[in-house]
């Protein structure tokens, strides 16, 4: 149990600085969004669609991406922005998995974090690729 706490702590940590090297535009996005960090994947996680090796994912609406008209936000369907389902309500939210990032290093946190962050935005996979933020 305080071997998953440190680590949690030591991902929390890193976002930190991950996010204090980001410009304010960024952060900005990320003012209503929830961010939760979990050592793996829950029940509510696999509800969602989180598979077991995942890094992380956004969960929510994608203001510029609409593919269906409902809002859903579903970018690819390999992706990992995990679209709610008609009815559901709640913040944004991007989780992030520490027990799965490997290794649990700034740079590795800072790849997941802006990917997800990215899905936020509206990227899909293959934007993100391009952009270096998968991996």
């Amino acid at each position: 149990m305080i071997e998953r706490a440190r680590l949690t702590w030591h991902c929390f940590n890193l976002v930190q600085e991950v996010l204090a090297e980001q410009p304010e535009q960024v952060r900005d996005q990320l003012v209503d969004v929830a961010l939760t960090i979990k050592v793996e994947p829950d029940a509510q996680d696999f509800a969602r669609g989180a598979t077991e090796g995942m890094r992380g994912y956004f969960w929510g609406t994608q203001p510029s991406v609409d593919q269906g008209g409902d809002g859903s936000g579903v970018c690819c369907p390999e992706g990992d922005a995990l679209p709610r389902q008609l009815g559901e309500e709640g913040p944004n939210e991007i989780v992030l998995f520490a027990g799965n990032i490997r290794p649990l290093t700034r740079e590795n946190v800072a790849v997941v974090l802006m990917h997800e962050v990215g899905h936020l935005c509206g990227f899909d996979e293959f934007e993100l690729e391009a952009l270096g933020l998968c991996g």
